[in-house]
């Protein structure tokens, strides 16, 4: 086998699993934070649940600028390996 599909392979086998990963933890903190919503603590003070809140909103942003930050990263080597990367992707 040629080694740059032996690359191309290996980097979409890496695309694939940190996608899945990455959608797995975002189920995960999904249910975390619905079931952290759906319990009313009355003990709990109003700021600190602001506090929550907050701290969930930037989780959740720092997630998301991880995943674009990768997705730039996989693009930019499909973009080295050409075309016929993209292709490959499909067929798979």
């Amino acid at each position: 086998m040629e080694q740059n599909q032996v690359f191309k392979q290996m980097l979409q086998l890496n695309k694939l699993a940190f996608d899945n990963m990455y959608n797995s933890i975002v189920m995960f903190q999904e249910q975390m934070e619905n079931m952290a919503s759906m319990v009313q603590v009355p003990w709990i003070p109003e700021d600190g649940k602001k506090a929550m809140g907050e701290w969930i909103r930037n989780y959740k942003k720092m997630r998301e600028d991880f995943k674009r930050a990768m997705d730039e990263g996989y693009q930019k080597m499909e973009s080295y390996m050409g075309a016929g990367f993209q292709e490959s992707a499909r067929q798979m």
